[in-house]
């Protein structure tokens, strides 16, 4: 606790004013709030050790979990909201009105879904909350990336993957030149070929990052999963880096 600094002020105060940024002074001939003052000084330095407070609990390895409850991560992962219908509706327009453009598509999906809802969790709210918070991580590392969100032109979501459609024709300026990598030049980036391999590999080392970062997450199940009769039927799922499956190709489906 801190001390009150004795301090002189100048003839503009007068006594039994505030002064500013201290407590009201009491007047001479009022000596009652300086006893009572005194007393509530003795009693907290004489006080008893059953009425002190009980220090805040000293936080832990084992109680720092990521969520604090399954009901708490389904609340956090309700909802994927980084890709609306809006979004849908113009990736959709997108792949059906120009089918033979140079454009790339990406997909990537929960392929143990319906194994998650029929036979382990059977909790269709927690397993889309797992769904959507794969997809968050995912598209989160997506959206860091100035150079894959310069040639980023459709995104599309559902309720077990999600869909990414870039172009390939679209050569970077001088303006935008700071987003390459090293081993490329701006007359790279007019070569569709030269473009696409790099989104692929941009898009290969994000899966496999989310992909690890996922498993190591998922652990924080274990105890949820242990001794419940859906045991053995998650054990014979594939490790949690192979649910989610992507894929590449020159037509959104």
């Amino acid at each position: 606790m801190a001390f009150l600094e004795r301090k002189t002020y100048g003839s503009e105060h007068r006594p039994g004013q505030p002064i500013k940024g201290r407590w009201p002074l009491p007047a001479r001939d009022q000596p009652w709030p300086l006893i009572l003052g005194n007393l509530g000084w003795l009693l907290v330095i004489f006080a008893p050790a059953w009425a002190a407070p009980n220090p805040p609990p000293r936080e832990t390895s084992k109680n720092c979990v990521r969520f604090l409850t399954v009901h708490d991560f389904k609340n956090l992962n309700r909802h994927f909201a980084l890709i609306g219908r809006q979004d849908n509706r113009q990736f959709k327009a997108l792949a059906k009105n120009t089918p033979s453009s140079p454009h790339f598509y990406f997909h990537i999906e929960n392929t143990v879904l319906k194994s998650l809802n029929d036979e382990v969790f059977q909790d269709k709210t927690l397993n889309q909350a797992i769904t959507n918070y794969f997809l968050a991580t995912f598209y989160g590392q997506i959206l860091n990336q100035p150079f894959l969100q310069h040639y980023l032109i459709g995104r599309y979501a559902d309720y077990k993957g999600l869909r990414l459609a870039f172009a390939l024709n679209s050569p970077l300026t001088e303006n935008d030149a700071f987003i390459l990598p090293p081993y490329l030049s701006l007359k790279d980036t007019a070569d569709p070929a030269v473009i696409r391999r790099e989104i692929t590999y941009r898009l290969q080392l994000i899966t496999a990052q989310t992909q690890q970062s996922f498993a190591a997450y998922l652990k924080s199940f274990d105890s949820f999963i242990a001794g419940r009769k859906q045991a053995k039927a998650f054990e014979q799922l594939p490790p949690p880096e192979g649910w989610f499956v992507a894929g590449t190709g020159s037509s959104r489906e």
